[in-house]
C-alpha cells in the first residue's frame, strides 16, 4: 500500500488514460506514442557517441538502435524504456554541460532525468550518480579518468560491503537484502535457488561473486527451457565476447579511447547496476529483462573502443 508499489499503475496507467483520448484506446497507437520519449533517448544515446567520437555512422545506427533484447523490454509499456530514455538523455545533457555548451533548458532537462530515474527505479540512480560524479571530477579537475573510475567504483564496492556497519548506510544494504527474499518468496519457471544473503559484511562478500555470475551469465545454456530463453543467451554471451575482445585490443594497443570519461560512466553505469541485479533477482526471464537496459552502455563502448577515435584527436 505504499506509493512506490503502486507508481507504476499511477504512471503508465494514468498516462494510458489520457493517450486513450487521442487513439481511442488503440493499445498499438498508445505504444507509438510513448515510443515518442524511448526514441528521443535513443537518439540522444546516438549523438553522445557520434558527436564525439569519429566512427561509421551505419555501425553506431546498428549497435545503438537494433539490440534485440533492448529493442524489445524498452518499447514496450514498461519502466524499462523510461529509464534508459531518461540514463541517455541525462548523460547527453551531463556531457553538454561538462563542455560548457548547455543553456538552463539543459540543466532543466538534466533534473528532470533525473527525478525520473529515481521515481521509476531508484537504484538507478545509485548507479547513475558514481558515474556522473567521476565524470565531473575528471572533467573538472584533469585527472587520470581510469584510475579515477576505478577508485570510484572501489569506493562504491567498499560503501556496498561494509554499508551495514554504520546506522546511516544500513538501510541501503538491508534494502538489498529484503528485495533479495521477496524475490525468493515468488514463484515462476526460470527461478533458481542462490545462496542466501544476510545484512552483514562476510556475507556481501562471500555473496560478490555468484552475483556478478548471475548478471553476467545467466541463463546458463543447460538451463535454457524455451527458443525465447536460447535466443537470450546466445545474445548475452556474444556481447561478453564482444567486450572481453574490445577490452584486450585496448590494453594491448593502449589505445587512449578508453580514457574517455564518456565510455568510462557508461561502463561504471552498467557494471553496478548489473551488481545490483546479481544481489537481489533470482529468475533468469527477469534477468533477461533488467539486464537489457544495461545492454547499450555495454555494447556500444565496446564499439567504440574497437572502430572509433576522440574527434579531438582526430582534429
Amino acid at each position: 500500500n505504499s506509493f512506490w508499489n503502486d507508481l507504476k499503475a499511477t504512471f503508465f496507467i494514468k498516462a494510458l488514460a489520457v493517450l486513450n483520448l487521442l487513439s481511442n484506446k488503440n493499445y498499438y497507437i498508445n505504444i507509438l506514442f510513448l515510443n515518442l520519449f524511448f526514441l528521443y533517448g535513443t537518439i540522444s544515446f546516438y549523438r553522445l557517441f557520434k558527436e564525439n567520437f569519429k566512427n561509421n555512422k551505419w555501425v553506431l545506427l546498428v549497435f545503438v538502435f537494433l539490440t534485440p533484447s533492448f529493442l524489445f523490454w524498452c518499447s514496450g509499456i514498461h519502466k524499462d524504456g523510461v529509464v534508459f530514455a531518461s540514463t541517455a538523455i541525462c548523460f547527453y545533457s551531463f556531457q553538454k554541460i561538462i563542455q560548457k555548451q548547455a543553456g538552463i533548458k539543459l540543466f532543466a532537462v538534466l533534473i528532470i532525468c533525473l527525478t525520473l530515474i529515481f521515481l521509476l527505479r531508484n537504484y538507478y540512480l545509485l548507479a547513475i550518480a558514481p558515474s556522473l560524479f567521476a565524470w565531473f571530477v575528471v572533467a573538472k579537475y584533469k585527472l587520470n579518468a581510469k584510475y579515477t573510475f576505478g577508485s570510484v567504483i572501489f569506493v562504491c564496492l567498499l560503501f556496498l560491503f561494509f554499508s551495514n556497519a554504520f546506522s546511516i548506510t544500513n538501510s541501503i544494504s538491508n534494502s538489498i537484502v529484503e528485495k533479495h527474499n521477496e524475490f525468493l518468496k515468488l514463484e515462476g519457471n526460470t527461478k533458481f535457488y542462490p545462496p542466501s544473503l544476510e545484512n552483514n559484511t562476510a556475507s556481501f562478500i562471500a555473496y560478490f561473486p555468484y552475483a556478478l555470475q548471475s548478471a553476467l551469465f545467466r541463463p546458463f545454456p543447460a538451463n535454457t527451457k524455451s527458443l525465447p530463453e536460447f535466443l537470450a543467451m546466445i545474445e548475452n554471451y556474444l556481447l561478453i565476447i564482444l567486450i572481453i575482445f574490445s577490452l584486450i585490443v585496448a590494453f594491448v594497443k593502449r589505445k587512449s579511447i578508453l580514457s574517455s570519461p564518456i565510455l568510462l560512466a557508461c561502463l561504471t553505469t552498467s557494471f553496478l547496476l548489473l551488481l545490483f541485479i546479481g544481489y537481489t533477482v533470482c529468475f533468469d526471464a527477469a534477468i533477461v529483462r533488467y539486464r537489457s537496459v544495461s545492454f547499450p552502455l555495454l555494447l556500444v563502448p565496446s564499439i567504440i573502443i574497437l572502430f572509433a577515435k576522440n574527434k579531438s584527436a582526430v582534429k
